[in-house]
């Protein structure tokens, strides 16, 4: 099998119609390709990045106008082409070089069941202890070809931890990717927004991602699995400043071999499809390559403190990804130990700029797509992703003040949020500092219900000049409204949750004081400062969370 020429990507075209596509395939205009559809998002994630990585590789433009005269795709044939000159690089199985594989043809018994591929997957002590209650083992037994490259895949791109001497993905393990597509409506001709679109949106200009690079540039320097295995057994590091920069979508951390020599007929345990070829074993060796002080430029970044010179790739955390994060994954941080990832640097920044507004819609805003798997060290604990507007402007000045608005509006949510969670306790519990148990589903509710009023009112002010003078009063005006917003959302879902525990926590007199301490922390001059309201002279030495406490006691 080859994953250049032969069909193994499943999509959802225009008309509904499922398929499964070569990469070429991408940019037909009849029935159009619209979407990834694997069933499973980390698949999508990474077939995503994947095409995004062939195109960055070999269809790299030239600079921003470049760049938006091949928004249109390109005749199929010339694509199909372009990506045929690496066809001997993209081998599945047979003999030589195989995609994302190991060099060494003999690298060991296939000892590994298949189903340790896929990243969910229960490990061999969860098993043999009986722990696996949630994800249970062999449930997957054989897969096809097809499922293989993309278990393969999705397996190298978000590599979590697995023992000593077994490396992480070249961001570590499990990280966070953003990327960018277009508005559903936003073509004006009433043609679909083809998926070849969503992928174009994440291609960086050659200058931006190439940068100074003076080294080999050629299939061998792109793909490391063409040549022999650059292992870590002594420890040795692969930087940026020694690879390829294309190797950033094309990293093989694992050191497999899928095992070909064992298939068997039947139906594959993860897509259902019949195959004559279900693979399930592989070889594997740790020590694989070892990548650091890579900027992946899919990912955001940070940095332990401004002056700090290690950037390290952000992941995804227990309780999701929301608008709460909108604002560093857009504009980084005021304090520049945040920053976006260059995708979303260079589209929202200059290049959209070129796009003939005649043909697309630039008012309509873009989504920012953000996922990637919550890993507690080698346990899978969730796969994250969101899907958020994009409110930018091509003012530099006018995003740093969207910025700094936007990061005030989610700080003061923050705040709003610990007062919610605090009284909530305080009128369950006698003794709320000593309660146990997970009270996450608060802050969820509270989220998700503060999100749409979030973006909403960002999309008003991105609306207006944030430079001159005669927005001040509007920002004035926003400040106050989302005040009342987190104040009418916080005393709702307390009236909500604070009196459905059970009939032996339910003490009238201990949910009223609860109610008043969080009516003084909404109404005191904390929440006012943080959103940058002034603070009437007669709040400044109020301290109501303590009053209510005092007053809860006797």
């Amino acid at each position: 099998m080859n994953l250049i020429d032969d069909t193994w990507i499943p999509v959802r075209r225009h008309s509904g119609i499922r398929a499964l596509i070569a990469p070429g395939q991408i940019a037909e205009s009849d029935d159009p390709v619209i979407a990834i559809d694997s069933g499973r998002p980390d698949f999508d994630d990474a077939l995503f990045q994947f095409l995004i990585g062939l195109l960055q590789t070999l269809w790299a433009p030239t600079d921003e106008l470049d760049w938006a005269d091949r928004l249109d795709p390109p005749a199929v044939e010339r694509l199909r082409e372009r990506f045929a000159t690496v066809a001997d690089a993209f081998g599945l199985d047979g003999d030589g070089p195989r995609f994302m594989q190991d060099f060494d043809a003999r690298l060991g018994p296939a000892e590994n069941d298949i189903d340790s591929l896929l990243i969910e997957a229960p490990g061999g002590q969860t098993k043999r202890n009986n722990a696996d209650h949630f994800i249970k083992g062999g449930l997957v037994g054989g897969i096809c070809p097809a499922c293989a490259a993309q278990a393969l895949l999705t397996l190298n791109t978000n590599a979590p931890a697995g023992g000593a001497g077994i490396r992480t993905s070249l961001r570590g393990g499990g990280p966070l990717t953003t990327l960018l597509r277009f508005d559903p409506q936003a073509r004006r001709d009433g043609q679909p927004v083809m998926l070849w679109h969503d992928l174009w949106l994440n291609v960086l200009t050659r200058q931006r991602f190439f940068g100074h690079w003076h080294g080999a540039d050629d299939a061998r320097a792109w793909f490391p699995w063409l040549s022999p295995t650059r292992t870590s057994e002594k420890n040795e590091q692969i930087t940026a400043a020694d690879a390829h920069p294309a190797v950033a979508f094309w990293a093989t951390p694992r050191r497999i071999r899928l095992d070909w020599s064992s298939t068997t007929a039947g139906h594959c345990d993860l897509c259902g499809a019949e195959s004559e070829r279900l693979v399930q074993r592989y070889a594997s060796r740790p020590r694989g390559a070892n990548y650091t002080t890579w900027l992946h430029p899919l990912s955001p970044y940070y940095r332990l403190k401004a002056t700090s010179t290690e950037w390290l790739p952000q992941h995804p955390q227990p309780g999701g990804i929301g608008y709460r994060h909108w604002p560093e994954l857009l504009f980084g941080d005021e304090a520049s130990t945040r920053r976006p990832a260059a995708v979303i640097v260079e589209k929202t920044d200059r290049v959209l700029g070129e796009v003939d507004p005649q043909r697309w819609n630039t008012g309509l805003p873009l989504l920012l797509w953000a996922g990637g798997y919550d890993m507690d060290n080698m346990k899978a604990r969730c796969w994250y992703e969101a899907r958020m507007p994009v409110f930018t402007s091509g003012k530099p000045e006018v995003r740093k003040e969207l910025r700094h608005l936007s990061t005030q509006f989610v700080e003061a949510a923050g705040l709003v949020r610990a007062c919610l969670g605090s009284a909530v306790r305080a009128a369950w519990f006698a003794r709320p500092a000593d309660a146990k148990g997970d009270f996450g589903f608060l802050d969820r509710a509270f989220w998700d219900a503060t999100e749409t009023p979030f973006f909403r009112l960002v999309q008003t002010l991105s609306g207006i000049d944030l430079t001159r003078d005669a927005s001040d009063a509007l920002r004035l005006q926003a400040r106050e409204s989302w005040l009342q917003t987190l104040r009418t959302t916080a005393r709702h879902l307390f009236d909500l949750w604070a009196d459905s525990g059970g009939f032996d926590a339910r003490k009238p007199e201990r949910l009223a004081a609860a109610r008043d301490q969080l009516g003084g922390q909404l109404n005191g001059p904390k929440l006012r400062t943080v959103l940058g309201l002034p603070v009437p002279l007669n709040e400044k030495d109020r301290k109501p969370a303590r009053r209510a406490r005092k007053e809860s006691s006797t």
